[in-house]
């Protein structure tokens, strides 16, 4: 079982830190929760003290690490005082009830840079933190967010940092029809930007409710789809001329099917089944006006094969993609038939 003690320490030198010593000590409070002391000397800076309070209950998990350095011998623009915080938790309240919630915070756009461990840290520009509270069934499901963000790099234009939602709801329903080969869906969206600065700030309200008619079976798959797409602004510190309400109604119409062939073969030797997979996808979303419509929380998505058989080549309302397009692609497959796993796959995409 588990026992408190020491973990293997590390040791290390760069030209920030100089020569450092890190020896964890680990406590087992709790067949539940348990707690890392990681006292970490260098030599230029002083001696910081970290620290992992991880946890697990049947409605709570979560994490609470942390550093803390009380005087950094090598700074002098940077406050005596460096420390982080890192929160991250979550939680099922009841079946279908559950939360987040995640917090990181620095004391100074330098810290990660002076003492991460990673480039996948050292890199960051942004720090997020949010709560989250989600409503789910087998319908339809809720999600209540807050949302903001801290900037530790100094150089980054404020019109590229992001937006604050404050808050944000989000609505989702599917739902087959009981009497009718029909599937109707809904998704809706409210949030609430805020930036500061004289940015462009508001509200933005995202409705589209849409009804697909999908056939399926073990070889094919043929779903038409309709909805119609309408978004809906109040804006605060609009550019001069451009509309403080605009809005946006657009219809939405694709067809998406494909079809399914396997036959058996052999994979080095290994018995497989290779597959052949036609597919296309047709969409119809007609030319839109964005002229007085900001981009808050909106990109393009990267090119890849999922992508190419999305309604909306963009990932946010913000922005509507107009399309009149017919995508073709042929996939093969091999799957190793012992293992299960697939061994190749090749896709040619028109």
């Amino acid at each position: 079982r588990r026992r408190s003690g020491l973990l293997v320490p590390s040791a290390g030198y760069s030209d920030k830190l100089g020569v450092e010593l890190a020896v964890p000590y680990y406590l087992d409070l709790a067949p539940n929760y348990d707690l890392t002391l990681t006292p970490r000397v260098m030599s230029r800076r002083g001696v910081m003290l970290g620290g992992e309070f991880r946890f697990l209950t049947e409605a709570f998990g979560g994490e609470i690490s942390g550093n803390w350095l009380p005087h950094d011998n090598a700074s002098t623009t940077n406050p005596d005082d460096r420390a982080s915080l890192s929160i991250r938790s979550w939680g099922r309240h009841s079946e279908h009830l559950s939360s987040a919630l995640r917090v990181n915070q620095v004391s100074d756009d330098a810290f990660l840079s002076d003492f991460g461990g990673s480039l996948a840290v050292t890199s960051n520009s942004l720090l997020e933190r949010a709560g989250e509270l989600r409503y789910a069934t087998d319908a339809w499901s809720a999600l209540a967010r807050v949302q903001s963000y801290q900037v530790i790099d100094a150089g980054m234009p404020k019109a590229s940092r992001p937006y604050q939602r404050l808050p944000q709801l989000l609505f989702d329903l599917q739902q087959d029809s009981a009497s009718l080969p029909l599937t109707y869906r809904l998704d809706a969206e409210y949030v609430n930007f805020v930036k500061g600065g004289g940015f462009v700030e508001g509200s933005r309200i995202d409705l589209q409710p849409g009804v697909s008619a999908p056939l399926r079976d073990a070889h094919y798959f043929l779903v038409p789809r309709a909805s119609v797409r309408y978004t809906a602004y109040q804006l605060d510190n609009q550019l001069p001329g451009l509309d403080d309400s605009p809005d946006r109604l657009a219809p939405v119409f694709s067809l998406d099917g494909g079809l399914y062939f396997d036959r058996r073969t052999s994979w080095f030797g290994s018995s497989a089944t290779q597959t052949l997979e036609p597919r296309m996808f047709y969409l119809l979303v007609p030319e839109q006006d964005h002229t007085a419509i900001p981009v808050f929380d909106t990109n393009e998505f990267d090119f890849g094969f999922d992508n190419l058989f999305r309604e909306n080549r963009f990932n946010g309302a913000d922005r509507l993609g107009d399309a009149n397009q017919l995508t073709l692609a042929l996939t093969s497959r091999i799957n190793n038939d012992e293992t299960g796993r697939e061994v190749l796959r090749l896709s040619l995409i028109h």
